[in-house]
């Protein structure tokens, strides 16, 4: 998903846009939310905001590398680490 501020057409809003083809244009103040196509991604972001400041609005994150060489047989795993409960895995592709 990514963010744009700005986009022609959509004065005084953010327009969150998917690779599925999904939009949610979005009033800043967070008061109305428009969506299309397949998913919710005004919900998505609503809950990746709460997992951000349930771990205490962390400003900087930490990338973490396991294990040895490339490729799912290794045991080898990136991981973004910004706090509390706040982590995810990155592919090794």
């Amino acid at each position: 998903m990514r963010r744009h501020s700005g986009a022609p057409g959509f004065d005084g809003e953010v327009v969150l846009v998917a690779l599925d083809g999904s939009r949610a244009a979005v009033a800043r103040d967070g008061s109305r939310a428009v969506e299309w196509g397949p998913r919710n991604l005004w919900q998505e972001a609503e809950k990746r905001y709460a997992r951000w400041t349930a771990a205490g609005c962390p400003a900087e994150y930490r990338l973490e590398f396991t294990g040895t060489g490339t490729g799912a047989d290794t045991g080898a795993v990136q991981r973004v680490v910004g706090g509390p409960g706040l982590h995810w895995e990155l592919p090794m592709d």
